[in-house]
């Protein structure tokens, strides 16, 4: 009887361990799915350049491969998760930058027609935001918009002030310099 006692116990351990080991496989699996999910949203993500999303569901798939492998330690999961998500990282890094490259061109040449236009105080806020824009990706400044803003900073400086009365003796000849 105290031996049938005993094997039951051990029998409804091994039970509530198989139950508990099964119920683990299962959230490891899910945890694994979940992170697979987030890591192929972060491609398409990235297809559409929504980079801070694309950077949002890097991290999710981090946290939920994290999650898998608190489950299971498996040495190749880890190492396919970090090559992947970090690959995946520098791509959106990379796909950005270039994108935030080319807005800042564009912002360059508009508000250099501005400035030539004479438009010089809406030239410096379009520079202005356009070196924001590039250090969103960059961390060194950018020599173009840092001369072209001591430019127009200049051009707005000089342009208050410089009327001269009409019957000032040297109207024409300073009118001529101040155009």
């Amino acid at each position: 009887k105290e031996t049938e006692r005993k094997m039951q116990g051990i029998l409804d351990e091994m039970k509530s361990l198989s139950t508990k080991a099964r119920g683990n496989i299962f959230n490891m699996n899910l945890a694994k799915q979940e992170a697979d999910f987030r890591y192929n949203e972060a491609i398409r993500l990235l297809k559409n350049s929504d980079f801070s999303s694309a950077r949002d569901n890097i991290t999710k798939s981090q946290e939920k491969s994290k999650e898998a492998l608190a489950l299971e330690d498996n040495a190749e999961y880890k190492s396919l998760v970090e090559d992947r998500l970090t690959r995946l990282g520098l791509e959106i890094n990379q796909k950005e930058n270039e994108f935030v490259v080319r807005e800042v061109r564009t912002s360059l040449e508009k508000a250099k027609k501005l400035y030539f236009n004479g438009n010089f105080g809406e030239a410096e806020g379009i520079l202005v935001s356009a070196n924001t824009r590039w250090h969103s990706t960059n961390i060194e400044e950018n020599e173009e918009i840092q001369n072209w803003l001591g430019i127009t900073a200049t051009a707005s400086v000089m342009k208050t002030g410089r009327t001269i009365s009409q019957s000032a003796t040297l109207y024409p000849q300073m009118s001529q310099l101040l155009s």
